[in-house]
């Protein structure tokens, strides 16, 4: 089975929709299965990732023509067509060897089960279809996502097959309203829905903090950002420009709906996303009102009933757990205060606190 796109979870990184479907592989006996290329075409990035409990993590781009590409995001093994043409792949390293292979030809494998997936003997693998010659309309400052270009030219995979293969697909999937693939744009212009970025970040990548020192890097998300830093890399000039932090997602925020069942409101906020128990993101809202896209500058100060998701989508008729208030307000089309109050109800918040932030487009 495939889980559309559009999957928010603070926990993972991905604060923001999920730009690319998970499939779901059922593994029977530890008997691995073969995954195979889309479409011909030439393989054109490898990029081996950190192992994980000991197993071999690899992320594989795929060139179908000028301007339409793939990837596979978590194969365990490459298929030896495939390496006699790479040689091993270290650790954190890419091969950028373009390598011819046609539709349905072995690429390689999952099916080393993690501890985790032992639970329903599940693997998964991500997958996703980009298409250049389509720049999705909700995401209303496409360069904000430079250093994952790939994001604003996501399509839905199910359109670029014919039938009977189209349905056969679209049946795999969890969801079933339109798009059958599921939606990751949401910026309405003048309107709260989509993604937001703190003030002083910048963007998607968190470039207005590269080169800063940690101090400065724990003063713009209101937290410890820890250790961990990465260099960022300009892709004009191929030079680093200094450390940003590895979890520079803390700076997202975004409002969205649930990946299967549209009609809730999720909410997904970085800063929190170490938060234990129930209280952290993402978040429903409770009765789903008011929907983020009708929230405008004339909307005022607005409170949202923040609930635990994990109740709310077995029992939305009972709203699930009480997390908080969201505190939220439009100062202009592209800027919003927002304070969050957790373990507080809308009665109990009537205005911003010392902790208010300010997130942009």
């Amino acid at each position: 089975m495939m889980i559309p796109m559009g999957t928010v979870g603070a926990s993972s990184g991905h604060v923001t929709p999920t730009d690319h479907l998970y499939l779901d592989i059922d593994i029977v006996d530890d008997k691995l299965q073969e995954i195979l290329a889309v479409a011909d075409g030439y393989v054109v990035q490898i990029e081996r990732m950190p192992d994980e409990e000991g197993k071999e993590d690899y992320r594989v781009v795929f060139e179908h023509t000028c301007t339409l590409f793939s990837h596979y995001i978590h194969l365990q093994e490459l298929d030896d067509s495939i390496l006699s043409e790479t040689g091993t792949i270290s650790l954190n390293q890419n091969s950028f060897k373009r390598i011819p292979v046609e539709s349905g030809q072995v690429i390689g494998r999952v099916g080393h089960l993690h501890s985790y997936q032992r639970i329903k003997n599940q693997s998964n693998l991500d997958w996703a279809v980009i298409d250049t010659r389509v720049t999705l309309p909700g995401f209303i400052i496409p360069d904000h996502y430079t250093g994952e270009d790939w994001k604003i030219h996501t399509v839905d995979p199910f359109d670029y097959y014919e039938e009977p293969i189209r349905s056969e697909l679209i049946e795999r999937s969890y969801r079933e309203a339109e798009p059958r693939a599921g939606k990751i744009d949401f910026d309405i212009d003048g309107k709260l829905v989509g993604n937001w970025f703190l003030d002083g970040t910048e963007d998607f990548s968190g470039k207005g903090v590269v080169g800063k020192s940690k101090a400065e890097w724990d003063a713009i998300y209101g937290r410890d950002v820890g250790e961990c830093s990465t260099k960022h890399w300009d892709e004009q000039s191929g030079q680093s420009m200094g450390l940003k932090p590895c979890n520079f997602w803390l700076g997202h925020l975004t409002f969205s709906y649930h990946h299967i069942m549209p009609s809730q409101i999720r909410i997904s906020m970085g800063i929190f996303w170490d938060l234990e128990g129930e209280l952290g993101p993402p978040w429903g809202v409770a009765d789903n009102l008011p929907d983020p896209a009708e929230i405008d500058i004339e909307s005022g100060l607005v409170k949202l009933q923040l609930v635990d998701i994990n109740e709310y989508e077995r029992y939305p008729e009972d709203h699930g757990d009480i997390v908080g208030t969201l505190l939220v307000q439009m100062i202009d089309d592209r800027t919003i205060k927002v304070d969050a109050f957790l373990g507080k109800s809308p009665e109990e918040v009537n205005d911003f606190s010392e902790k208010v932030r300010v997130y942009r487009r």
